[in-house]
């Protein structure tokens, strides 16, 4: 009678252990060799034993990587579809100071439908392109001072001139008496732009904490912020000197400054542009509430 011959468990194959429970049995170097039913059907559920990827497989797989998510095109914008957007209204509540915040701006007309249904999309291709050997960093920010800190120098919000490098680069041109190449990288996005988009988004989080004017405390929207950048600048003002100059009291100030610090700490926690605070914040209850409006808002 011919020994049954077994697989080895993934790992432990020097120690004679078998899929099918066995020990010190006679083990396979190759798959097709077992003649061990029961290890047989164990392989034959195994998710490591799948068909080879086929050449149109990978060639579907790059297109849908380069292609990016597929989204659903608007439709054309006609009369009736206008008047069945009240996401319009919202905002221009939103802009004139008096949304409650009750709704966000998005509603159930077509075109903020297919926004929640792309937002989908978008996500799930996010997360499948994870694996993609590429660096990420967690966070762009690694506080809610550090990006403020950004649009308290400028936000980059003044990319570079290009003036000055054509003017050098004619000058190499003319010099060496032959046309000198520089190479530009596709496959990333420009430092300059990502910086004005990162200063875009902290400048939405703090007109979004001071939306309501009780936030304000009577001061205007551009005065809240300005309040707030001067937290996380070294150069500025003491709090007595900008209490004098906006005509309120320190505690004014100071309350404003808290309140922007809180709501923007929840807005970029939430957006994925700072860590998590600490539990000892009191702030996890708050993000965790922001992250189910918006989930919300895009279902």
């Amino acid at each position: 009678m011919t020994a049954r011959v077994h697989a080895a468990r993934h790992g432990d194959r020097l120690l004679g252990r078998t899929l099918c429970g066995l020990a010190a049995a006679l083990l396979a170097d190759e798959a097709a060799k077992v003649t061990c039913k029961k290890c047989r059907r164990i392989l034959d559920r195994s998710p490591d034993r799948r068909a080879p990827v086929t050449i149109e497989e990978a060639a579907r797989e790059i297109l849908h990587v380069i292609g990016g998510p597929p989204v659903q095109p608007y439709p054309s914008l006609t009369p009736e579809i206008w008047r069945a957007m009240r996401c319009r209204l919202y905002v221009a509540r939103r802009e004139a100071g008096e949304s409650r915040g009750e709704r966000g701006a998005t509603c159930f007309c077509d075109f903020c439908l297919i926004d929640a249904s792309n937002a989908r999309a978008k996500a799930n291709w996010e997360t499948e392109q994870q694996w993609r050997p590429h660096q990420r960093h967690a966070h762009p920010f690694g506080s809610v001072s550090a990006a403020l800190e950004l649009l308290a120098r400028g936000g980059g919000s003044s990319v570079r001139s290009s003036q000055g490098s054509m003017q050098a680069r004619c000058e190499e041109t003319a010099r060496l008496g032959t046309q000198v190449q520089t190479t530009r990288r596709h496959d990333r996005e420009d430092l300059a732009i990502r910086r004005v988009t990162y200063a875009t988004d902290v400048d939405r989080a703090i007109a979004r904490a001071y939306a309501l004017p009780a936030d304000r405390r009577g001061l205007t929207l551009a005065q809240c912020r300005a309040l707030l950048l001067a937290s996380v600048a070294s150069d500025a003002p003491t709090l007595e000197e900008q209490a004098e100059a906006l005509g309120v009291s320190e505690r004014i100030v100071r309350a404003v400054v808290r309140h922007g610090r809180r709501q923007v700490t929840i807005e970029l926690a939430v957006s994925g542009y700072i860590p998590e605070p600490r539990a000892r914040s009191g702030l996890l209850a708050a993000i965790e509430r922001r992250r189910r409006e918006i989930g919300e808002v895009a279902a």
